[in-house]
């Protein structure tokens, strides 16, 4: 994801947070790099160290100390993000009936858990946002309608995506419940994952949406 942060840094002229986690640091495995890419080179709109800092601005879209012509220039490129960079994976959604919702380190423990629902028989998928700004609400469109609710499998305290999850639903005019699996300081199991999606089955666990 760093070349990607790099190229739509230096596409729309915004910083990009790449987020990371702890585990990652506690983690051994293969990894394998991607090819070297050479940088662009010099932009004629960056900071050379001289003085030149309005060219840091499309003059011809943003006229400098123009409010109006600066707020319509910015809702456009806001627009232009959003419709543009959403990014996200489907798994297994084609027929399911719960749909999990995961990012991050979170959503590799999440996925294997839907295949092992699988080969039980369940119907379960996967959406996993891998930009979490622009949200992917373009995801949940895809839900089918044999979808009957969502679980936010999070590894934070509180859900922090699951409000992003429920606006997507009611944008796309699904009004599903929505459920949430948080777990704070710790990642979580498949095992963890399989005893919630019982309990919500069930009627167990309390609907948060």
């Amino acid at each position: 994801m760093m070349y990607d942060a790099f190229d739509l840094s230096e596409k729309y002229r915004v910083p990009v947070e790449i987020l990371s986690e702890g585990s990652l640091g506690q983690m051994v495995e293969p990894c394998v790099m991607p090819e070297f890419k050479e940088g662009p080179g010099e932009f004629d709109w960056a900071y050379t160290g001289k003085y030149r800092h309005c060219r840091a601005i499309d003059l011809e879209l943003m006229p400098m100390y123009d409010v109006v012509n600066c707020s319509e220039y910015l809702r456009r490129k806001h627009n232009r993000i959003m419709e543009n960079e959403q990014r996200w994976e489907s798994f297994m959604l084609e027929d399911a009936q719960y749909v999990l919702c995961s990012f991050g380190l979170t959503s590799r423990v999440t996925k294997e858990t839907v295949k092992m629902l699988r080969d039980r028989g369940e119907k379960v998928g996967m959406i996993r946002p891998i930009s979490l700004w622009p949200f992917p609400m373009r995801a949940f469109s895809e839900l089918p309608d044999t979808t009957q609710a969502l679980l936010c499998v999070e590894g934070n305290d509180t859900g922090q995506m699951i409000e992003d999850v429920a606006l997507a639903c009611k944008a796309t005019h699904r009004d599903l419940p929505i459920y949430l699996m948080a777990t704070g300081q710790f990642t979580a199991t498949t095992r963890g994952i399989i005893e919630t999606c019982a309990k919500m089955k069930a009627g167990e666990l309390k609907e948060v949406f």
